[in-house]
Order: structure tokens, then C-alpha cells, then sequence
């Protein structure tokens, strides 16, 4: 598994998990003991470099990663993944995150881009087919669990103030693995939702996941999926909640 640590303007990331600790894995042959080498990198290496920190979260970060190691070898690639999420949003700083690499695939995601409006809640800002008319409505359970309690089970993940953690979870409820990691879904091959509509209607839908390559090109940021304008030359069907019919003639493509 493989991770990016972003801290502050650092233009270079910490890669964590076996991406650094690849010459000790070669040697581990079973999981408990690869999964301890990605924590024992985490304590040894981020741990002491973390300067937000404050005396009373260091210790609860180590204590939390006494924790995982305790779990070593009985944790999914998820769970271990939001563990060090955890551990890094305990320094309460919004720029010290731990961030998906590029060598690990978590596996297949909702076709749907939502994001959290405190006045609206989960809001579906794209959505692929058969889907279309989800486009713009608002999620009001996941799982059969209110949505705003799912955001709350995963705000613990990001440090730093509240709006930009509302800015991020939306991403991991889209990834049903980190739902079931989080024991908010027993699969991640489909996900139950209920929707208001942009008409009011309320409708339940079992949503197929799709795989990642699917959802064509990714935002720089998640507001910029507000607009319905294509991600640079993305092609993708995305049916969105604004209409390009409804900007004003300068700004339709």
C-alpha cells in the first residue's frame, strides 16, 4: 500500500507505507508483519517530523498507533489507511494529511461526485448514467444511516477547521471500501442511498460502484465539480446539477 503524506508547503510529499518501507517488505512474508513495517515507518518517521503536534495530541497519536499495531495483520488495506489518516488529523492541522498514492487502488467508487453545503447537506453534484436524475439532489441517508451522521463518523480523519473537512470527507463516502472499513457498509459492490430531488421527490436507489478509471479526469478540487463545465478534454457522461443551458451565453462552452 501506498500513501501521500502532505505537510505545509513541503513541495516534496512523505510517502509512507510499502512504498519506503519496500526493502523490509521484500523480506516480510505474511501481512501482519508488512503491515507492522508501514507503522513502525509511521512512528519512527512522520511521528517525529509532525510539528503540529501539540504535547497532549502526540501522545494520543502514539497511543492511537499502539492501537493499530496491536491490529497488525488483521487490518484491510482501508483500515490501515484510516488509521493513519486518524493519526495525522490529530495534529488538528489542515495541511497535514494522509492522501491516496498513486500504486494504491482503493478499489471501485460510487459514480456520483457529491460534497457537503451546511445549509443543504450532501449534495449530488454529477452524476453518470443510469443515475442522471440523481443530478442536484440532495443524500439524506447512506446505508440506511442518516447522511449527516456518516459525515460525522468521517470528519475524524482531517484535522483543521470544520469547513475544510467538510470539503474532504464527501471523497471517502464515495470510496465504499473506506465505508466498510469505517463498518458503514458490508460490501462495496453496491450502495444503498436515499435522495430528495430537485423536485422534492424522495426515491431509494441500490447504486452499482463502477471502477475508478470510469469517472474520466479528476478535479484539482472538489468545488471546481460545481461547475458543469468538462474537466479539461474529460468526455465523460456526466449528467450535472447545473445545466450548461442556464449559464449566461459568455460562459457556455
Amino acid at each position: 500500500m501506498k500513501m501521500l503524506w502532505a505537510r505545509g508547503a513541503l513541495t516534496a510529499g512523505f510517502l509512507a507505507m510499502s512504498a519506503w518501507a519496500a526493502p523490509c517488505s521484500t523480506q516480510a512474508q505474511d501481512l501482519a508483519d508488512r503491515q507492522r513495517e508501514d507503522i513502525t515507518f509511521l512512528r519512527q518517521h512522520y511521528l517525529p517530523r509532525e510539528q503540529a503536534f501539540t504535547q497532549n495530541s502526540r501522545a494520543a497519536a502514539e497511543r492511537y498507533i499502539d492501537q493499530l499495531e496491536s491490529r497488525a495483520g488483521s487490518l484491510s488495506d482501508a483500515q490501515l489507511f484510516l488509521g493513519f489518516a486518524r493519526v495525522a488529523a490529530l495534529a488538528d492541522n489542515a495541511h497535514s494529511i494522509a492522501g491516496i498514492g498513486h500504486s494504491y487502488d482503493p478499489g471501485p467508487r460510487l459514480p456520483l461526485v457529491i460534497t457537503w453545503f451546511d445549509d443543504a447537506g450532501l449534495v449530488i453534484l454529477r452524476a453518470l448514467p443510469p443515475n442522471e436524475d440523481l443530478a442536484g439532489g440532495e443524500i439524506t441517508a447512506i446505508n440506511g444511516r442518516p447522511a449527516a451522521e456518516v459525515m460525522d463518523a468521517f470528519r475524524q480523519y482531517y484535522g483543521g477547521p470544520a469547513t475544510r473537512r467538510n470539503i474532504l470527507v464527501p471523497s471517502l463516502l464515495s470510496t465504499p471500501s473506506m465505508l466498510v472499513a469505517a463498518g458503514l457498509a458490508d460490501t462495496t459492490s453496491s450502495v444503498l442511498v436515499r435522495v430528495t430531488l430537485t423536485d422534492g421527490t424522495e426515491v431509494e436507489r441500490n447504486i452499482a460502484t463502477v471502477p475508478r478509471a470510469t469517472l474520466g479526469a479528476s478535479a484539482w478540487w472538489p468545488s471546481r465539480w460545481w461547475s458543469p463545465e468538462p474537466i479539461g478534454e474529460d468526455t465523460t457522461a456526466w449528467a450535472t446539477a447545473i445545466s450548461t443551458e442556464d449559464l449566461p451565453l459568455y460562459l457556455r462552452d
